[in-house]
């Protein structure tokens, strides 16, 4: 294929650090015995410099029954452990077990070589539990990764993002390691629904930050007494009013409610006039950034979507809009308004933030699909198409999937009745659908699933159609970058900006597009391959984040 040379070196643009190697022992062991997985970090230079001392610790780690033990080197060696062999990320997410990281301390004092976040994109989809250094006579301290860039950064995000089973986590793993990559020193502060997600999302971020700062999100209950009454009574008006309402929490009521004396809290333990620049997650968490910043550092917020927007793609009866909807629309702009720069996720959302904020004041900063590329590969020749469908309990994806359900598979059953459907997320448990594929055995629920690219693989097509403007739809995004053929509606082609989809708008054409794809697949082959090298060089947070970078060093520089 012509295109497949072109797509790794363009992954490999997107990567300023190598990608580390990884490589397991080749002592077969029992996968029934088998409670843990290890992984041990060492660089090149380190594994050369103890060459038998390394080497017998490996071996005396690996005899352990109950643990699987993976060896990650940091640049190049020249000779290997002999019990080691060549592995794969994917090898650990198949075995699905916990997972301890241990880093190689030199004991001279120099903190852990960091792994780049190439790697630590593998690392998302693992059950990460704990991360520490050791030295070769199993001593066990604490790991930190080390402050290799020029600038400060505080990353504020409003969840845990691990486990990463978001778009919105994998949205904020994308930008954290794009500011890695591009010489930032990260501090994250976090939050969770609970002290215990809290805790269980702290290896993994540490991987990513200098530092991390978790803070409760409980909130004020009194103050939740009182939106929740005043967004009762909104909706009790409009419904008097004959206006279709959002029961969905509103702008204001979430810059309200979610600004909390923790988040204050937080943000003056780590003192934020300190950092050289905020990376603030959501506009609504802008006010106790402003009143936590007295000495003003460069304030950058990622949108993920703008919100009053998809309020809009949600009501979708073409009425006026409710003042309600109009007052969060308004506070949301002037929010955004007051931050340095504001970062949209797709050009469409560029375009709508520029009508109301300042141009010089909007970035597009798209997601990278990276971490789940896979080599294009052909379709089934003897089996039938086996569809997909990817995404959590929210209120656009529950549409789209019933639209799916009721319109477009019935159809698909006609033309292939061996085919079936495979659901994952938490949109399985949506009352609607389990109710529409309750007896039918063509729609398999298979709820949340472990890995990204472990859903991808076990299907031939993800039907996603796109009702909910605004924002980004990573699953198509995903699929891809995962090699699988997309067939999406026309909103959702505009949210990736490529008009070479294969776009349905009727159950129709969604069987003209199958009974195209089987008459020729070497076509769809290429399709896909075509599609892939596009979206892969088109959606990278580079740029804007290099942007960045530049405006902050001059910044400090005078």
């Amino acid at each position: 294929m012509g295109g497949r040379s072109g797509i790794i070196e363009s992954i490999g643009s997107m990567t300023s650090a190598q990608e580390a190697q990884i490589y397991t022992v080749s002592k077969p062991k029992s996968e029934l015995l088998l409670k843990a997985i290890n992984i041990l970090v060492f660089a090149g230079d380190d594994l050369e410099n103890n060459f038998g001392e390394i080497s017998d610790f490996i071996s005396k780690k690996s005899q352990i029954q109950t643990s699987e033990v993976y060896v990650v080197l940091l640049g190049d060696v020249k000779e290997l452990p002999v019990d080691l062999v060549q592995s794969t990320f994917g090898d650990l997410a198949r075995l699905d077990l916990p997972v301890e990281i241990l880093f190689y301390d030199d004991g001279k004092g120099r903190p852990p070589k960091n792994l780049p976040p190439a790697t630590i994109y593998h690392l998302a989809e693992l059950r990460l539990v704990s991360i520490q250094s050791f030295d070769l006579e199993g001593n066990l301290k604490s790991y930190a990764r080390a402050a290799d860039g020029k600038l400060e950064i505080l990353f504020l995000f409003p969840g845990a993002m691990f486990p990463v089973n978001m778009g919105a986590h994998r949205r904020a793993l994308n930008m954290l390691a794009a500011l890695v990559e591009h010489g930032f020193n990260v501090t994250i502060a976090y939050t969770g629904a609970s002290a215990r997600i809290r805790q269980e999302a702290a290896p993994f971020l540490r991987l990513l930050a200098k530092q991390i700062e978790p803070f409760s999100n409980k909130q004020n209950p009194l103050l939740k007494v009182v939106v929740e009454a005043k967004k009762a009574l909104r909706m009790f008006v409009n419904r008097l009013r004959g206006i279709r309402s959002i029961s969905a929490e509103s702008f204001i009521d979430r810059a309200r409610l979610r600004n909390n004396k923790h988040l204050r809290k937080a943000l003056a333990q780590l003192d934020a006039n300190n950092f050289d620049a905020i990376f603030v997650n959501y506009a609504w968490m802008l006010p106790s950034v402003e009143r936590k910043t007295i000495y003003r550092p460069l304030i950058i917020c990622d949108t993920h979507d703008v919100q009053y927007f998809r309020t809009l793609s949600m009501k979708g009866d073409g009425k006026a809009l409710t003042a309600s909807i109009r007052r969060s629309k308004n506070r949301e702009i002037s929010l955004l308004r007051r931050a340095d720069y504001v970062l949209a996720i797709s050009e469409r959302d560029g375009d709508l933030l520029r009508r109301d904020i300042p141009v010089e004041k909007v970035l597009v900063a798209p997601s990278s699909y990276r971490y789940c590329f896979m080599e294009v590969r052909k379709p089934r020749a003897s089996s039938p198409m086996v569809f997909g469908f990817l995404g959590r309990d929210m209120p656009a994806n529950v549409v789209a999937l019933e639209l799916v359900l009721n319109e477009w598979w019935p159809a698909i059953s006609r033309y292939s009745p061996a085919s079936k459907i495979v659901v994952a997320g938490s949109v399985c448990s949506a009352p609607g659908i389990r109710k529409i594929a309750f007896l039918n055995d063509s729609i398999e629920l298979v709820g949340s699933v472990r890995t990204v690219t472990g859903f991808f693989e076990g299907i031939d097509v993800l039907l996603s159609p796109v009702l909910v403007a605004g924002g980004m739809n990573f699953k198509n995004a995903e699929a891809i970058v995962a090699g699988v053929t997309l067939i999406t509606n026309r909103l959702g082609a505009e949210a990736i900006g490529d008009g070479d989809l294969h776009i349905a708008n009727s159950a129709q054409d969604v069987i003209e597009l199958l009974k195209n794809i089987e008459l020729d697949p070497e076509a769809e082959l290429q399709h896909r391959a075509r599609s892939q090298d596009v979206l892969m060089r088109k959606f990278t947070p580079n740029p804007a984040v290099e942007m960045l970078a530049a405006l902050i060093s001059q910044r400090k520089s005078t």
